[in-house]
């Protein structure tokens, strides 16, 4: 509302059409310009790289910082990942030595192994089908344990 408002002042201050007030609006308003505008990305386009202008990409390049497992790839959530080059990607927690993995089908995900690199793949899945995965941090003094993270095949 104060946003809507704050462009009401102006739109008074500068002696324009209160009509146009809602063009204006509308007209800023992102989700709207997204959707119209000739070229814009689709949904699933829209990244962190993209949010960067190409210019850096956080999925690829954050360093691990946080004490816990992020960045998922694919992104939690994620539609129409091709079954045959699935791979699990994350950013490991700042003292991770290694990586516990589990994957499956079901919110209960089995233990797969353990490993150093911060990827894994998955190997040919099934077509249209939602798999689920943890990757739980192994560190000197303990096991911390990730969030479930979902995607489903195309």
């Amino acid at each position: 509302m104060l946003f809507r408002n704050i462009n009401k002042r102006y739109v008074h201050k500068n002696n324009l059409d209160p009509a146009d007030c809602d063009k204006l609006l509308y007209s800023m308003d992102l989700s709207v310009n997204l959707k119209t505008a000739e070229g814009s990305p689709k949904a699933n386009e829209i990244t962190a790289k993209w949010t960067f202008r190409n210019t850096w990409d956080p999925e690829v390049t954050m360093p691990a910082v946080l004490p816990f497992v992020f960045l998922p790839r694919p992104r939690n959530g994620s539609y129409n990942i091709n079954p045959d080059k699935a791979e699990l990607k994350w950013t490991p927690a700042r003292n991770a030595i290694t990586h516990n993995i589990y994957f499956g089908r079901t919110n209960k995900p089995e233990f797969i192994k353990n490993q150093r690199d911060n990827f894994f793949k998955a190997g040919k899945l099934e077509s249209k089908t939602k798999y689920y995965w943890r990757i739980d941090e192994v560190t000197d003094t303990d096991t911390l344990r990730g969030p479930l993270w979902n995607f489903t095949t195309e």
